[in-house]
């Protein structure tokens, strides 16, 4: 079990390289589940530059990580998820909808915009 700030520092290391393959995404999604907020936001942050196959599990994790109970965390998700709209994937559906909804009433001010942003690019 690795240092969670040395293990942050390789997800956001990762994430800045933008070659994600296939199997780049997995490992670092299921970072996103430990208990150190700044790990989770480093993988929210890295998960935003997901490409090819490795967008289906970033996205999905995405989602998941938009309730995270730190405002960062949760502020690095909403704009991953609502980039994911105007990317080449033009990902959008009634889901990612919702999770963008329902991060417009969010007490934290930047993750509020980020969700507005993501809705209006949908032109919704």
């Amino acid at each position: 079990d690795l240092d969670p700030t040395a293990l942050g520092c390789a997800v956001v290391a990762l994430g800045h390289l933008h070659h994600w393959r296939p199997w780049d995404a997995a490992p670092v999604a299921a970072l996103a589940t430990r208990d150190e907020a700044s790990l989770r936001f480093d993988v929210a942050h890295a998960l935003c530059a997901a490409g090819g196959e490795g967008s289906k599990i970033a996205l999905e994790t995405l989602l998941t990580v938009m309730d995270d109970a730190d405002e960062e965390v949760r502020d690095w998700a909403t704009f991953g998820v609502a980039e994911s709209g105007v990317a080449e994937s033009g990902v959008d559906d009634d889901r990612i909808r919702e999770a963008l909804f329902a991060r417009t009433h969010d007490a934290h001010e930047d993750t509020r915009l980020e969700a507005i942003k993501g809705l209006a690019s949908r032109d919704r």
